[in-house]
């Protein structure tokens, strides 16, 4: 059967919204929250904590999680956009039964589906995941035809790998 040709370009907003939706997952929020009730634990078991207090640890979790941490990331994620040249370039993926091959003028690589342990899609793109951060930018206007998404699909349910619709 004949492979699957993806040409695929990475801009800059799509890049770094999937760098936030990888890290504002649903188990960091569950960490903050245990950060929170832990905090508040402590709060409430000194007796000269008074309610404005309270308001500035309150201020505080806001302020980190939802103001620096998002505003750290943008810079990391625009410097790292900067220096990694395959995230600027052109991609040309050929994807089988066997594996993801990725070439660019300045990159290639090889995936056997072993190691994909995701595939998401998005309204625009799928995201083929092979780590907790690493993942392979799949546009949909990039596949010849709609068949070779819905072989990708297939392929992606027979080798048993996590598929989620966001």
């Amino acid at each position: 059967m004949e492979d699957i040709i993806v040409n695929s370009a990475i801009d800059f907003k799509t890049y770094l919204g999937i760098v936030y939706r990888t890290y504002f997952a649903k188990r960091i929020f569950l960490i903050i929250g245990i950060a929170f009730v832990v905090s508040q634990i402590f709060l409430l078991t000194q007796p000269h904590i008074d309610w404005p207090y309270e308001f500035q640890v309150l201020t505080f979790f806001i302020g980190f999680y939802g103001l620096l941490i998002p505003i750290l990331m943008y810079f990391a994620a625009k410097n790292s956009f900067k220096k990694t040249a395959f995230l600027r370039e052109p991609l040309l993926y050929s994807i089988n039964e066997e594996k993801i091959e990725v070439k660019g003028d300045t990159f290639s690589s090889n995936n056997n589906w072993q190691y994909i342990t995701k595939l998401v899609e998005r309204e625009k793109y799928f995201m083929v995941r092979t780590g907790s951060r690493a993942f392979h930018y799949l546009p949909k206007d990039g596949f010849k035809s709609r068949e070779d998404i819905s072989r990708l699909k297939s392929i992606a349910k027979e080798k048993s790998i996590k598929f989620s619709y966001k």
